[in-house]
């Protein structure tokens, strides 16, 4: 389903076209972590939260198939991985080996080679963050072990945000969508919670003079706009 309903423009493969060449300059001009982060951002999933998380160390790692902690799918196959088997590869195993159904539903499932990503918490559970088509595939053709990136949180947690997310806030209210106060008190809450906020206002966001004082504001408490910042901003709100 989309959620962004399409409006009047004419010609949809000229979007796409132009999606394509955005997605190359996105590839050729940022760093690999930052267009993973956006994508799976786009694609509502957490791998990019987790992989742009300063906190946590990474290493490649064979684990034990049935060490791992199975999670979602889609609707369909969470009947099985998660209603019936638990999340537990053991269980999935035994299914397997006792129901045709499933051994049918599950043998369309393709899988590359690439490694696994898997998350752990504060329990030492291995949760598969990506890759569970992988995993179901290899439990299905009766494999062991799979190679794994595994990621482990040391210390406190230091997310940080792809440049897009507090930006979309900048121009709807460039736009009109919302107001001085609501744009500085989100800004506000996001560096609260990503470690690169502060970067991204002070450097990133600054070409547009408008939002400059209101980007301070969100820096400092204490800030005061001069008079020609305040004369600025009544202005744009009044031609609004």
């Amino acid at each position: 389903m989309d959620y962004v309903k399409p409006g009047s423009f004419p010609d949809r493969d000229y979007l796409k076209r132009r999606a394509q060449k955005m997605f190359e300059v996105l590839i050729a001009h940022h760093s690999a972590e930052e267009v993973f982060s956006v994508l799976a951002d786009a694609l509502l999933q957490w791998q990019g939260a987790y992989v742009t998380d300063l906190s946590h160390q990474w290493i490649l790692q064979e684990l034990r198939l049935d060490d791992l902690y199975l999670t979602g799918m889609n609707a369909d196959l969470n009947t099985i991985i998660i209603d019936r088997c638990e999340r537990s590869p053991k269980k999935l195993r035994d299914v397997l080996a006792a129901d045709a159904a499933v051994r049918v539903k599950l043998a369309v499932i393709q899988a590359d080679a690439e490694p696994i990503m898997v998350r752990t918490d504060w329990t030492g559970k291995l949760a598969v963050l990506d890759g569970m088509n992988r995993v179901v595939a290899a439990i299905r053709d009766g494999r062991q072990t799979i190679q794994a990136f595994v990621g482990r949180r040391e210390g406190s947690l230091r997310l940080q945000v792809a440049p897009g997310i507090p930006y979309s806030f900048c121009r709807a209210y460039r736009i009109g969508a919302i107001d001085d106060e609501g744009l500085v008190t989100v800004l506000r809450i996001m560096r609260s919670m990503y470690v690169n906020m502060d970067p991204l206002l002070q450097e990133r966001f600054t070409w547009e003079p408008d939002l400059i004082p209101l980007l301070k504001r969100a820096l400092d408490q204490d800030y005061r706009p001069s008079l020609k910042e305040r004369f600025r901003l009544w202005l744009k709100r009044w031609l609004r």
